[in-house]
């Protein structure tokens, strides 16, 4: 996976803007990110399957520093989104293909930053990353229908809708229908942060 950024611990591999940056993960973060987790596991089970998958710091602390050797290696990327100096979620592509060029990102956030546009510019400005420094064709976005928050994402940034795939994810017990969204390097626009089918994009407002 190419790629001019640095991959250190901690280090900010995209700059946002002047709030928000996301940073490579860092053995240290794994407190912060598991008090998070911990105090929302029901909100964030519902969705996805990997909560239940970390009943304590040191299992995260494990999956941050497999997921830096996992990004030195090329095969997936976790990034850190931070605010203000504060871990607000996470983000990143647990699947590339350097090959076929293509990419998924994921994400989640603590709920003290949804809905503020934090994610939306976050997404934006990591596809930006794909296309320009990883030189990526194709990123998709794979959400479960009834999550509207996560789909609306990828609506906001004009990602293409392209199917609904049958029980494609598992979340709470039991199989879910998923919606794939995609978006191509001629297609988005790096200086707008959006894609060809782009919604009017609020601006960011601090969360209170």
């Amino acid at each position: 996976m190419p790629s001019a950024a640095p991959l250190d611990p901690g280090a900010t591999l995209v700059r946002v803007d002047e709030d928000i940056e996301l940073r490579m993960p860092a053995e240290v973060d794994a407190e912060a990110i598991f008090a998070i987790v911990d105090a929302e596991r029901r909100r964030l089970a519902r969705w996805l399957p990997w909560v239940d998958l970390v009943p304590d710091v040191e299992v995260e602390r494990g999956f941050l520093r497999r997921s830096l050797q996992e990004a030195a290696e090329g095969r997936s990327l976790t990034l850190v989104i931070w605010v203000d100096g504060e871990i607000a979620g996470g983000v990143g592509l647990p699947r590339i293909e350097p090959i076929d060029r293509c990419c998924e990102i994921g994400y989640w956030i603590a709920q003290a930053y949804a809905g503020a546009g934090v994610m939306t510019r976050s997404v934006a400005a990591l596809t930006t990353h794909c296309f320009g420094e990883l030189g990526m064709h194709r990123v998709e976005i794979l959400a479960a229908e009834g999550n509207r928050r996560s789909r609306a994402i990828p609506q906001r940034l004009g990602f293409v809708q392209e199917a609904v795939l049958r029980a494609r994810t598992f979340a709470m017990g039991g199989f879910r229908d998923a919606v794939i969204y995609s978006v191509l390097d001629h297609e988005w626009d790096a200086e707008q942060g959006r894609g060809p089918g782009t919604e009017r994009r609020r601006p960011w407002r601090r969360p209170q």
